[in-house]
């Protein structure tokens, strides 16, 4: 009796757990979805491509909501508090609209389409909210000129980027413009040769100072890179370096975060081959090596900059410390603090390897105006390695002239061997390719094959102490999709 009494209070026990669950996902069920779009006309759709603002308070979306198959533009709360609001203008008969981009700071929408002339693609600005009329941005077209898809918005949501053939049909060039449509628009490119365009693949710097665009600007059919100020202050510079004849500048480009640099896909030094590069956004100086954030494992290092082009630099002064706040006071670094002059170059003593940060300010004067760039970089804790910095150990070499850098410790007498064999570095000389006593803790060398394995040999002495060695490896192994990347500064070409 007492168990199945026992049975029974556990079935109990069951059942109004199960009534308990049950209940409880009942009582917990999403509210009722709302319909956010207005009535739709017999036949009627909502496009695919409706957006929410970043502030997360409207939807845009494009609807033949009032007309079949005439596409407009619509702003409503996300929470439907409201009914939906039409942002184009009135629409020419056979008018749409076709993209739309929401700006950043969710003032404004920006989109494209056949408002004003039939078959005419302009470009309008218009608030949110619906708050006021549509403005036009680009300016006036050429007969048969368009404003093409790919416009893209700043970051700090003051200016529109488009490309079209505004001034010329068929001439695709970049242009400028105020979000609010204040003032004109602006050319971006430079000149043109006959049959040169700009190209879709443009991006605007994430400062919201610069564009990179892509394009044959100065040879037809040849694909350069270039680099111009967002407002169109001064004229464009050219990225890339000279070509290989055929070469191009593929369509894969990406400016850093930190908005320093450009990377960049292209057969620059060899035909069909494909290599990556970096180089500054703009003209500015740089510093390039050490490549910024990496681990010093020297008391002693050269730091290299790219002394920028055609801005008028009267002098360079260089300078690192323990933290950014010793740059703030004299002697501006507490571990090295001097003009440079005009050099490029400085070496630099009394690194601390503490494990901490080490940072580097590298000040430029141009006429009265000071200018700075900060950088910063690791430390290795507990001395110098008798190591290759660079290239990276085990990674591909594309280049016949590649640069090889160590860490160069304090009293110790360095020996580089380079070859195409194991055993060529192995005996007398001591490398097919290069052989030889190396100080400054890089030495550069020429005559690399194109293909097999590159076997490289450190020799270091340490006081005293008899000579030892590091063996390393590097793929010789280039072609399309196997991009090793090489850091350049700009040249004015």
């Amino acid at each position: 009796m007492k168990a199945k009494l026992t049975r029974l209070l556990m079935i109990a026990g069951i059942l109004l757990l199960m009534f308990g669950l049950y209940s409880t996902h009942k009582q917990a069920r999403a509210a009722s979805p709302i319909k956010l779009n207005g009535s739709l006309v017999n036949g009627g759709d909502v496009y695919w491509d409706f957006e929410i603002s970043r502030d997360s308070s409207r939807v845009v979306y494009l609807a033949d909501q009032d007309r079949l198959d005439v596409y407009e533009l619509y702003s409503v709360p996300l929470d439907g508090s409201t009914s939906p609001i039409k942002l184009n203008g009135s629409l020419v008969n056979g008018g749409d609209v076709y993209d739309f981009e929401i700006s950043p700071d969710s003032s404004w929408v920006v989109y494209r389409g056949h408002q004003d002339t039939v078959d005419v693609y302009e470009l309008y600005s218009v608030p949110l909210d619906g708050s006021a009329s549509p403005i036009k941005l680009n300016g006036s077209l050429v007969n048969g000129g368009d404003v093409y898809w790919d416009f893209e918005i700043s970051r700090d949501s003051n200016r529109v980027v488009y490309r079209g053939d505004q001034d010329t049909d068929n001439v695709s060039e970049l242009y400028s413009v105020p979000l609010d449509g204040s003032t004109s628009p602006i050319k971006l490119n430079g000149s043109l040769v006959n049959g040169g365009d700009v190209y879709w693949d443009f991006e605007i710097s994430p400062d919201s100072n610069r564009v990179v665009y892509r394009g044959d600007q100065d040879t037809d059919n040849v694909s350069e890179l270039y680099s111009v100020p967002l407002d169109g202050s001064t004229s464009p510079i050219k990225l890339n370096s000279s070509l290989v004849s055929g070469g191009d500048v593929y369509r894969n480009f990406e400016i850093s975060r930190d908005r320093s640099r450009v990377v960049y896909l292209a057969d620059q030094d060899r035909l069909d081959v494909y290599e990556l590069y970096s180089v500054p956004l703009d003209d500015s100086p740089q510093i390039i090596h050490p490549a910024p954030g990496v681990t010093l494992r020297t008391d002693t290092v050269t730091f290299n900059w790219c002394s920028g082009i055609d801005i008028g630099i009267d002098q360079f002064w260089f300078s690192v410390g323990t933290s950014r706040e010793s740059f703030e006071r004299v002697p501006w670094g507490d571990i090295f603090s001097a003009s440079a002059g005009l050099n490029t170059t400085q070496p630099v003593t009394g690194i601390p390897l503490d494990g901490n940060m080490v940072h580097a300010r590298l000040w430029w004067r141009i006429g009265d105006i000071w200018e700075h760039a900060d950088y910063a970089y690791h430390t290795q804790i507990n001395g110098c390695e008798q190591e290759i910095v660079s290239p990276a150990p085990g990674s591909r070499i594309c280049n016949a002239s590649q640069q090889f850098c160590w860490n160069e410790c304090s009293g110790s007498k360095y020996w580089l061997g380079v070859g195409s064999s194991q055993a060529s570095i192995a005996k007398s000389p001591y490398g097919d390719i290069f052989a030889g006593s190396v100080t400054g803790g890089c030495q550069t060398v020429d005559n690399i094959p194109s293909n097999g394995t590159l076997y490289v040999r450190l020799w270091y002495k340490e006081g005293s102490d008899s000579w030892q060695y590091k063996d390393y490896g590097y793929s010789l192994n280039c072609g399309v999709g196997h991009p090793e990347i090489t850091i350049q500064c700009l040249i004015r070409h």
